[in-house]
């Protein structure tokens, strides 16, 4: 599996998760509730680290052709860790835990979209040989952990 589909791959599971939880926030225990919502929160974030340091450190914040796509990205993430900030402030019981929930995972739904159809094509058409080649070194040592 190269470093792209993995990333393709992993966006489908943690948009998979969120969009599960949402579904049967209303009929699952709170207890299922909060150890799923845990799992998400730790899903979303290691998703996002991982961009970072594995496909997006190879470029620099002005890099001209990066430097939109990366502004977007890092703005969508900030935009999820928010709304996680806020989620684990809230009770799962509490009003307002399913409304964030969702919110989350909309956030999740339109990451995972950019990230397919802006974010990734544009690391593949701006990187380099040797980037890609220290990517999926990178992704593979990663991997192995």
């Amino acid at each position: 599996m190269n470093i792209f589909e993995y990333f393709r791959d992993d966006d489908k599971r943690v948009k998979a998760m969120a969009a599960e939880i949402v579904e049967h926030y209303a009929d699952w225990p709170q207890d299922r509730v909060f150890e799923s919502v845990k799992r998400l929160i730790e899903a979303v974030e290691k998703h996002m680290h991982r961009i970072e340091t594995l496909l997006l450190t190879r470029f620099n914040e002005h890099d001209p052709e990066m430097e939109s796509v990366m502004a977007r990205w890092s703005t969508k993430k900030l935009e999820i860790k928010d709304v996680i900030d806020g989620l684990v402030m809230v009770h799962v019981d509490e009003p307002g835990f399913e409304d964030t929930l969702m919110r989350l995972s909309k956030l999740i739904e339109n990451l995972a979209r950019f990230d397919k159809e802006e974010l990734y094509p544009k690391v593949q058409e701006c990187a380099t040989e040797k980037d890609l080649q220290a990517m999926s070194k990178n992704f593979q040592t990663e991997m192995q952990r």
